[in-house]
C-alpha cells in the first residue's frame, strides 16, 4: 500500500469519552512513494441508525381452483444524526486540482467538541449509536481510500438524580395448576431488590420467596439480567423488541408443599445504562428475570422486575454525593466551527482540555476501568470492505466500578454458562 493511515485519541487509548467532551487526536499518514489525491478528509460523525425486514405469506386461489403463495417483505429503518464533522487537512472540498501526498510522514491534528446531548454508543444487529473517525483519501478516477476507526461516546446517567433509582423493588406473582375439581393450590414466587438502580461492576442483591403449595415440584431456579431494547422505524413506523440475557444464574429447586428463601448475588457486567430519552429511535430498558423451572409438561412461572442502569453510582454505595448534576456543572460552551477549531489546534492557538469525569475530586468514588460488553455483538463499521483499510469491526467500552459485596446472607445460586 502506498499511504498507511493511524488514527490515534490524545490520552485516551480506547477513545471513550463522555457527552459534552472534547474529542481530540492526530492522523499520521505515511507514504512510500509520491501519491495524487484531490483532497484528504477527516470526517466524524455519530448518528443512530435501525433496520430490519419482516416477510409475510398470502395464499391466493385461482379461477381454476390452483392456489399460489407470495412472499412480500418489508424493510423498515430508521436514522438520527449527533456529529457530522467534515474538515479536509489536506486540499478542499471542490478538489479541483490533483494534489501529492510526497513520501514520508505527515502529522494532522483534529478535535472537534461533542455534543452534551449524545447518546450512549451501542452496538446490535438491528440498530446501534455509533461514533466514527473517518480520513478520506478522495483520489482522481478511482475508488477513494478510507481509513475508519470508532470511538465510545457515554452519555452520563448519574443514579443520584434518577427519583425511581433508590426505591426497593417488591414484586409478586402466583399460579395455579390443572382446573376444577383437580385444581392445585398455588405457587407464589416474590421477589424483592434492595434498590432500582443499579451500575456495572455491582452485584444486585435478588431475594426470592418461594412458596410452593402445590403438589408439584419446582425443579431449579433460573435468575438472570436481560436488557430489553426497542428499535423504532421512520419509514414505515413500527418497532421491534429484543431481548439479550446480560448475565444469568441458576440454583436449587422447591419440592411440593415447601417454602424456600433464596438470595442471590446478581452480577452486572460492562453494559450500557439505561436510555429511553437521548435517542428517539433505540430505546434501552432492563429488568431482572426469574423463572421456577416446574417439573413435567407444565408451565415455567415467571416474573420481572424493571430496573434502572446507570454509570454513576448511587450515594449510599460511594458514600458521596457530588454537590452538583454532571450536566449543570459542566455545560460547554459554543465551539467553533470544526475547521476553526482544527486550524487553532495546530497553531497552538488553543489548548484541548478535556471535560472532567463525573468521579473526579470524589475521594470515595475509585475510578472505574472500561470494558467490552461481552453480550454486544461487534460493530460493523467499514461500510466499503474492499477500499476501507481501517478497523473492521468495532465494541463499545462502558464503565465498570470494583464495589465489594454488600453484607448479606450466603448465595445460593451459581453462575449459568
Amino acid at each position: 500500500m502506498v499511504v498507511t493511515c493511524f488514527i490515534e485519541f490524545d490520552n485516551n487509548p480506547f477513545g471513550t469519552y463522555f457527552a459534552g467532551q472534547m474529542l481530540s487526536g492526530k492522523v499520521t499518514l505515511n507514504a512510500n512513494k509520491p501519491k495524487k489525491v484531490k483532497a484528504v478528509a477527516l470526517k466524524i460523525t455519530g448518528f443512530a441508525h435501525t433496520n430490519w425486514s419482516e416477510s409475510s405469506t398470502t395464499s391466493t386461489t385461482d379461477s381454476n381452483g390452483g392456489t399460489s403463495t407470495k412472499t412480500i417483505t418489508t424493510y423498515y429503518s430508521g436514522h438520527e444524526d449527533y456529529i457530522a464533522s467534515t474538515t479536509y487537512v489536506v486540499g478542499s472540498e471542490m478538489g479541483l486540482a490533483e494534489l501529492t501526498i510526497e513520501p514520508g510522514t505527515q502529522v494532522y491534528n483534529f478535535a472537534c467538541q461533542i455534543p452534551p446531548n449524545c447518546p450512549t454508543s451501542y452496538e446490535s444487529l438491528h440498530g446501534y449509536i455509533r461514533y466514527t473517525v473517518k480520513v478520506v483519501l478522495i483520489r482522481p478516477w478511482k475508488f477513494d481510500q478510507t481509513f475508519t476507526k470508532g470511538f465510545t461516546v457515554l452519555a452520563i446517567r448519574d443514579l443520584n438524580y434518577e427519583p425511581m433509582a433508590l426505591p426497593p423493588v417488591h414484586a409478586i406473582a402466583s399460579k395455579t395448576f390443572c382446573c376444577w375439581p383437580c385444581k392445585s393450590s398455588p405457587l407464589q414466587l416474590d421477589i424483592d431488590l434492595p434498590q432500582t438502580g443499579f451500575v456495572p461492576g455491582q452485584n444486585i442483591p435478588v431475594s426470592i420467596l418461594v412458596t410452593n403449595d402445590s403438589h408439584i415440584p419446582v425443579e431449579e431456579m433460573k435468575i438472570s439480567l436481560a436488557m430489553l431494547v426497542i428499535f423504532y422505524s421512520q419509514c414505515p413506523r413500527s418497532s421491534k423488541t429484543e431481548k439479550t440475557t446480560v448475565a444469568k444464574m441458576k440454583g436449587e429447586g422447591v419440592q411440593r408443599n415447601c417454602k424456600k428463601l433464596f438470595n442471590y448475588q446478581l452480577p452486572v457486567p460492562a453494559t450500557p445504562p439505561s436510555n429511553i430519552v437521548s435517542c428517539s429511535i433505540l430505546h434501552i430498558m432492563y429488568e431482572v428475570f426469574v423463572e421456577a423451572k416446574i417439573k413435567g409438561f407444565h408451565a415455567n412461572q415467571v416474573i420481572c422486575a424493571p430496573i434502572i442502569i446507570g454509570n454513576v453510582p448511587l450515594q449510599t454505595v460511594v458514600q458521596q454525593q457530588p454537590t452538583t448534576s454532571f450536566a449543570a456543572q459542566h455545560q460547554m460552551p459554543t465551539a467553533p466551527t470544526d475547521a476553526k477549531m482544527l486550524e487553532a489546534v495546530e497553531n497552538n492557538e488553543i489548548a484541548v482540555v478535556s471535560t472532567p469525569i463525573p468521579w473526579e475530586g470524589n475521594g470515595d468514588m475509585q475510578p472505574p476501568t472500561y470494558e467490552e460488553a461481552t453480550h454486544m455483538r461487534p460493530g460493523k463499521i467499514n461500510a466499503d470492505e474492499k477500499h476501507d483499510y481501517g478497523e473492521s469491526a468495532f465494541l463499545p467500552r462502558y464503565p465498570v466500578f470494583s464495589i465489594p459485596n454488600p453484607s448479606a446472607p450466603l448465595v445460593k445460586g451459581v453462575p449459568e454458562v
